[in-house]
């Protein structure tokens, strides 16, 4: 026995319908768009503050916060237009050399001239070997993450205030 609809249940199914297509046209845009980092707006003529860490998962706490903040220069980073970099490990140590970053896939890599310095401090070492094997970055013109994975990264922050 065949069941014909009715005009308002064809119109009901019909509004179904559309809104089913309008949804999977949202969905098949928004994945088909691309989105890219502006990695001037981020990088270019900022410096950035080293304010934590997590190493083998483990997050910074106590007193290694208190030494990123121990020294207004300390654990910064300054980032040129030209891809070169300088920065400030602890007490002095200073750092530089080049850095790219493609912000289509959010990776960036550094080559170091060699530090001025030895750093002898457990954190200015952390955060040395974190920037030196670092492949990935995420976040925005406010903070950033820069990782070797999700487990070793140092966080950055536009700001000095913790």
């Amino acid at each position: 026995m065949t069941k014909y609809l009715s005009t308002s249940n064809t119109k009901h199914w019909l509004v179904k319908i559309k809104l089913l297509f309008a949804i999977i046209f949202m969905v098949a845009f928004s994945v088909s768009c691309d989105t890219e980092d502006d990695i001037n707006s981020i990088f270019v003529g900022n410096t950035w503050y080293v304010n934590g860490f997590t190493i083998n998962g483990k997050s910074a706490g106590g007193d290694e916060i208190k030494t990123l903040y121990a020294d207004a220069n300390a654990f910064s980073i300054y980032f040129s237009s030209s891809n070169s970099f300088n920065g400030m490990l602890s007490a002095g140590c200073t750092i530089s050399g080049n850095w790219v970053a493609n912000g289509k896939n959010q990776t960036i890599a550094f080559s170091f001239k060699n530090p001025s310095c030895p750093d002898s401090s457990p954190i200015g070492n952390t955060v040395f070997n974190i920037l030196k094997n670092a492949g990935k970055y995420s976040g925005d013109v406010n903070i950033i993450e820069i990782k070797i994975d999700n487990k070793n990264l140092i966080r950055l922050t536009r700001s000095r205030n913790p």
